[in-house]
């Protein structure tokens, strides 16, 4: 595995070696030869959206990943495809089921093609009984040289009355296949978090209370007690969100003007009140995921849900009686992580 920040070895000048990322399709010429290790992850699905009475709205498929280790060469063209993110789904009246994702690829001579497939979109139900359902599937992936790694499972159905269902989507799996994000629960006016790395949480059954709400809380009185967000790769990303409590709810349309929080790797849950999304009026915004993992589903009132990012699933929003509109998925990606440059 490379290791960000190490500096280059035998080459001159003793500094770090480029993060090399492509997030648009290309054909790219290297100017030097160079050894890399290369993931190639296929875009995230859309959450499902839901506006009914009652209902349940589900989590997008995380993107396949595909890793390998590869000499590169100057003056070869290599083939660089970026699958799209799985596109948000809108419902007013209806259950929408979500947008899937599409396959990314990293091609060229002298190696073997990779191929990361898109996540599935999340499915939707107007049925407060709609049975026990597996979630959005997960993209696969072939090709790679290491590692082929099938994408998190969007949140599902579970068996019982579930009435104002959200669910959050897959997780991208970047060293194992990617983790599921947990099923649905009777949640409205909160939202329920994605599948993360490396914490196996899918399938136990309150998971989503586990992250979002301190169980055993008193008076209806909840506490928010989130698992920690762990950046796979140190200084890849970073993520910003408006600081609400700084600017204040009537500063929040002065674009370029906002007051932001920077978070590596991650993002945050904010206050009680806020329940993690930025407030516009009677809206919920829902942002951006922590890369790789899965947005965040919200049952609420006029809603727009939040977006994986990196190939992560999108989240599900379920509404009452007013429109509402699911968090698209992460547009793929493909990243080249070199461990030495030239001949």
């Amino acid at each position: 595995m490379a290791v960000l920040g190490a500096a280059a070895g035998g080459g001159g000048g003793g500094g770090q070696l480029p993060v090399i990322s492509f997030q648009t399709s290309r054909t790219w010429t290297p100017a030097y030869d160079l050894t890399a290790y290369v993931y190639v992850i296929g875009g995230g699905g859309a959450g499902g959206a839901v506006k009914s009475s009652v209902g349940n709205a589900g989590g997008g498929g995380a993107g396949g990943c595909a890793v390998s280790k590869l000499d590169l060469s100057s003056g070869t063209s290599y083939t660089v495809t970026i699958g799209a993110a799985g596109a948000a789904s809108a419902a007013n009246g209806a259950a929408v089921v979500g947008g899937n994702g599409g396959a990314s690829s990293f091609s060229g001579s002298g190696i073997s093609t990779m191929t990361a497939n898109g996540g599935t979109g999340g499915i939707a139900s107007t049925s407060a009984s709609p049975g026990a359902t597996t979630g959005a599937a997960g993209g696969t992936a072939t090709g790679g040289t290491l590692g082929n790694f099938t994408g998190g499972k969007g949140g599902g159905f579970p068996s019982g009355t579930i009435s104002y269902g959200s669910a959050g989507g897959g997780a991208v799996g970047l060293w194992q296949n990617g983790i599921d994000a947990e099923p649905t629960l009777s949640l409205y006016g909160y939202s329920t978090p994605g599948a993360t790395l490396g914490i196996e949480i899918s399938g136990d059954g309150n998971g989503q209370l586990d992250y979002q709400m301190a169980m055993g809380a008193s008076s209806g009185t909840w506490a928010y007690a989130p698992w920690t967000t762990v950046e796979p790769f140190t200084g890849v990303f970073t993520t910003e969100q408006v600081n609400r409590t700084l600017i204040g709810s009537s500063q929040l349309q002065m674009y370029g003007n906002e007051t932001r929080n920077r978070y590596s790797g991650g993002y945050s849950e904010g206050s009680p009140t806020n329940r993690g999304y930025l407030s516009g009026g009677s809206s919920w915004y829902g942002g951006i995921s922590a890369p790789f993992q899965g947005a965040k589903g919200v049952a609420d009132g006029t809603i727009y849900g939040q977006k994986g990012t990196a190939g992560g699933g999108g989240g599900g929003t379920y509404a009452y009686s007013t429109a509402t509109r699911s968090g698209a998925g992460g547009r793929g990606i493909i990243l080249l992580f070199p461990v030495s440059l030239g001949a």
